[in-house]
């Protein structure tokens, strides 16, 4: 009885909420297997006979895989899908990235070298099987038995050892079919998203000038002045003065510090110190540039009252009275303020270079004559950074949810 009970998941459909425990058996059991055959990037070509290479399965990761964008020219002595079949990469950098299979959905395609190949019998459902092979107990199992350092291998003996949990094949296929369902959604978001960065990319180059030009493509109605070129610090300064610990008890200020990690939206907002000495005190509005590694354009905004924030060392604080510094962030997120940024950094590699107050001081910036149409360029990406903001947090919530779901309905 409790052994029934480890074999029924948290969640499950209202029609099988009754239903009997799920079935245990070998892998082997249950189906058949092969392995791909040649193939490696160097023989992909722009348009021929489609091909599926084990990278697929880490660079564009599906469950099922309907649409094929690599192409080679002859496939005349390959292995080739059947429809239906479940591919698992024979290779990979990780034992936890190797464990996730895919369903080839169309006949004909030429399957690589790479791939070990499952052919469902008649009990299990493909999708269902690709789902819990990258999702379930058995992701787990397949990174144990995953050989190797630097790139570990998995083959078809290994996989025939796996131990498969299973409903009915008619609750399998309802699964599959849902989670199919929640793909499609978090493909449509994530297509959603990337149109409004794509749409802010194209504003951006059209909304600031293009080298050696003094006006931009495009602009707001009433603004026709060329634009003019100042050094930053003619404009704005960079605080450089450390602040005096007395006078900053720890509950009484706001310490902003990098993100724990590199894709983080905003600096952390952390109260106390024990390092109030190598803080620099911000002054009302300013930009936090990272000087470390400028190329991962991390440059935020804050606007906190005078006297109760200060800045980790990891940032340059600039503030500007003369120039609106939410139209001046837009522009340093820029691909041609990166480049230039990182061009006047000091290191011997990416990861180590950084600019200094000086250098950062001296860089020249093309801006409007006029503060409002500055105010109404920050302004309108302001706006744009929120939509894409509240796209990318509906991106996440869906993967969320796929994610418990993943956890409740499979063993």
């Amino acid at each position: 009885m409790s052994e029934n009970k480890k074999l029924i998941p948290k969640r499950r459909f209202k029609e099988f909420e009754n239903a009997d425990a799920w079935e245990q058996r070998e892998l082997d059991i249950l189906a058949d297997f092969s392995k791909g055959s040649g193939y490696s990037k160097s023989d992909l070509v722009s348009t021929g006979e489609p091909v599926i290479l084990y990278g697929r399965l880490y660079t564009n990761y599906e469950t099922v895989i309907r649409d094929i964008d690599t192409f080679v020219n002859d496939i005349s002595n390959s292995v080739l899908s059947k429809g239906g079949e479940v591919i698992v990469p024979s290779s990979g950098e990780t034992a936890e990235d190797i464990s996730r299979a895919s369903v080839v959905d169309s006949t004909g395609i030429a399957l690589g070298g790479d791939l070990n190949i499952i052919y469902p019998k008649a009990q299990i459902d493909s999708t269902f099987l690709a789902l819990t092979i990258s999702n379930g107990n058995q992701k787990k199992e397949l990174s144990k038995r995953a050989q190797g350092k630097s790139v570990v291998h998995i083959r078809n003996e290994d996989l025939k050892k796996v131990l498969l949990v299973f409903p009915k094949k008619e609750e399998q296929k309802l699964i599959g079919r849902f989670f199919c369902s929640l793909d499609q959604t978090i493909a449509f978001q994530q297509r959603k998203l990337e149109k409004m960065k794509s749409m802010k990319s194209a504003y951006l180059s059209e909304m600031f000038p293009a080298e050696g030009e003094r006006k931009p493509k495009r602009r707001f109605p009433g603004f026709t002045d060329d634009w003019e070129q100042r050094e930053l610090g003619e404009i704005g300064e960079v605080t450089r003065t450390s602040i005096n610990p007395n006078n900053y008890p720890n509950d009484e200020f706001i310490e902003y510090s990098m993100p724990a990690f590199d894709d983080g939206e905003k600096p952390q907002k952390v109260l106390g110190s024990t390092m109030l000495s190598s803080r620099l005190k911000l002054s009302g509005k300013s930009l936090l540039i990272n000087k470390l590694n400028v190329r991962q354009q991390r440059i935020w905004l804050v606007n906190e009252a005078e006297g109760n924030a200060v800045a980790s060392g990891e940032f340059l604080p600039y503030s500007s009275s003369e120039i609106d510094l939410s139209f001046l962030r837009q522009f340093m997120l820029s691909d041609k303020a990166t480049q230039d940024l990182e061009s006047i950094s000091s290191g011997t590699s990416n990861s180590q270079k950084r600019i200094s107050p000086n250098d950062f001081l001296k860089y020249q910036v093309m801006i409007p004559t006029k503060k409002e149409e500055q105010v109404r360029i920050g302004q309108f990406f302001s706006n744009l950074d929120q939509t894409i903001a509240f796209q990318q947090q509906k991106l996440e919530k869906l993967q969320n949810i796929k994610k418990a779901y993943l956890n409740e309905m499979f063993i």
